[in-house]
């Protein structure tokens, strides 16, 4: 069994581990936005404060020790 510091700062930055799942050989690892984090458009790079919408993506990562991983990470489209 891994223990959450384990997993803390491997991920993506702007992202902090929600929740895990290990399941045999995979390991399911859901991201959630870090709140410390500005809120910025990756078209124009302006901050805003609202986010237009959410959608959800599993991505495939590198191998953790010999775990497979996918991670689930929540992809904001910022309004600018």
């Amino acid at each position: 069994m891994l223990k959450d510091s384990a997993l803390c700062g491997y991920f993506w930055k702007g992202f902090i581990v929600d929740f895990y799942e290990h399941a045999g050989e995979w390991l399911h690892i859901y991201l959630k936005p870090d709140t410390n984090q500005e809120l910025i458009c990756h078209h124009c790079l302006a901050t805003s404060t609202q986010v237009h919408d959410t959608s959800y993506r599993q991505i495939r990562e590198r191998d953790f020790l010999d775990l497979k991983v996918i991670l689930h990470v929540p992809v904001r489209r910022i309004l600018c």
